[in-house]
C-alpha cells in the first residue's frame, strides 16, 4: 500500500505511487543470545527443552536466514529472538538490554517470515486483501475506503484482472 515502509536487512524503503522510494538505513539492533533455552509443555509427551544453550550475536543492520530441516526449531528460534516466547533459562539482550524488559520498544521494527503461508487458500484476491485493509485500516474504515485501497493495491502490482481468483495454486 502507498506509504508502506519495507525494510530488508538495512535497507529501507517507502511504497510510492509507482516505485520504492529508498529511506535512511536503520541503525539496526545489535542481538545477543547467551545459553538461551526454551521449554514448553508438549501434547501428551509433557515438558519438554526445545531449545537448548543458544549463544549467537546478530550485529546491528545485518541479515541473516534461518535453514534447518522440520522439527528443527526455525520457528521457536525466531519466537525466542522477536520475544514472542520467553527464555526459560539464558537472555536474549537487545542492545545489551534483556528484551523482556524493552520488547515493546523495538516491537515496531521486528518481523520474520514463517515457515508457512499466511494467506487463506480458499478466499479470492479480493477477499483475501479485504481481510487485510481491515487488519491495517480498522474495523471502523468505511467499505468504500477498504475498497479504494484494495483497487489501488491491485493496480499497482498489475494484478485488477486476478481479483476474483482464489489465493490457493
Amino acid at each position: 500500500m502507498t506509504g508502506d515502509v519495507i525494510q530488508i536487512g538495512p535497507a529501507s524503503a517507502r511504497v510510492g505511487p509507482t516505485t520504492l522510494e529508498p529511506l535512511e538505513q536503520v541503525r539496526g539492533i545489535d542481538l545477543v543470545t547467551t545459553n538461551a533455552c526454551v521449554d514448553a509443555d508438549v501434547k501428551r509427551k509433557g515438558r519438554r527443552r526445545l531449545l537448548r544453550q543458544v549463544n549467537l550475536h546478530l550485529p546491528p543492520a545485518s541479515l541473516t536466514a534461518v535453514a534447518g530441516p522440520s522439527g528443527a526449531g526455525k520457528t521457536t528460534l525466531m519466537r525466542l529472538l522477536s520475544g514472542q516466547t520467553a527464555a526459560s533459562e539464558g537472555m536474549v539482550l537487545y542492545n545489551g538490554v534483556n528484551l523482556a524488559q524493552c520488547r515493546e520498544a523495538h516491537a515496531a521494527l521486528m518481523a520474520f517470515v514463517p515457515q508457512d503461508d499466511v494467506v487463506h487458500p480458499d478466499l479470492t484476491v479480493s477477499e483475501a486483501l479485504g481481510y487485510q485493509a481491515r487488519l491495517r485500516l480498522g474495523k471502523d474504515a468505511p467499505v468504500s475506503v477498504r475498497s479504494t485501497s484494495i483497487h489501488k493495491a491491485l493496480g499497482f502490482v498489475g494484478l485488477e484482472d486476478q481479483k476474483g481468483q482464489l489465493v490457493k495454486p
